[in-house]
């Protein structure tokens, strides 16, 4: 089947990057690639992708000097030759058939871009609302312009087509610039058979009644497609901790 490669950027992630290291590494698909593209990192993230045994067969470190989430997840995906390309965050989380779900959907679906629904194992009241919103605005949303509330999986052709993330982009509405260019160049659909565990943390520590503003004002100015460069909110990436 089809290769992937999974970029994960970090920076400071040393509470969550080994957790979903090992979920890949357990895998039920095995034909992957994954590089964990660091953005500077001030803690242990690197120790910790180094404590796993054997970790070079698999993954790949590399460090990108420029500054800020599209410009590492560029430079993770520099000159791969993986038909499909998966970016997630480091706090993400998959169960063992989360792969091969999701690639053998891509393929029987015909799609070339795909995001998924997201859930927690958390039974926090605003959790649940969250959620249950997010997961319904991600199915309307999917016919009409795409978003993404979790990781996105991409043809590698198709990423190299659009030259990847804008790195002037430096709000928290990248990933919809992203997948707005990248639409125009083959079919885009959320996957059904996979979800992706979303961490709540920025909601945590920045609160959640600000962050969910910043998720519903980019929603608006993507439906408007107004130049996401004037997006007035910048994006923290790295520093924060579990909630």
């Amino acid at each position: 089947m089809a290769k992937i490669t999974i970029v994960i950027s970090t920076l400071n992630e040393e509470q969550y990057i080994k957790k979903l290291l090992v979920d890949i590494l357990n895998s039920s698909y095995k034909n992957y690639e994954i590089i964990v593209s660091d953005n500077g990192s001030s803690d242990n993230t690197i120790m910790k992708v180094k404590s796993i045994k054997d970790w070079k067969k698999k993954i790949k470190i590399v460090q990108s000097k420029k500054k800020g989430p599209s410009c590492v997840r560029n430079y993770g995906a520099r000159n791969l030759k993986s038909e499909y390309i998966l970016f997630l965050d480091a706090d993400s989380r998959m169960d063992s058939f989360f792969l091969e779900n999701s690639i053998i959907e891509m393929e029987k679906r015909k799609l070339d871009i795909a995001s998924y629904y997201i859930y927690s194992v958390n039974k926090r009241l605003f959790e649940n609302i969250f959620i249950f919103f997010s997961n319904i605005i991600s199915n309307i949303m999917q016919y009409i312009t795409p978003i993404s509330s979790a990781g996105i999986l991409i043809k590698t052709k198709i990423h190299n087509k659009i030259k990847g993330f804008d790195e002037n982009i430096t709000t928290v509405t990248e990933n919809l610039d992203y997948l707005r260019r990248a639409s125009k160049f083959g079919k885009f659909r959320i996957i059904k058979s996979s979800k992706d565990e979303f961490c709540f943390r920025r909601f945590q520590q920045e609160g959640k009644i600000k962050t969910a503003k910043k998720w519903v004002l980019g929603l608006f100015f993507h439906l408007l497609k107004i130049d996401l460069n004037k997006f007035p909110y910048e994006y923290k990436f790295g520093g924060f901790k579990n909630p």
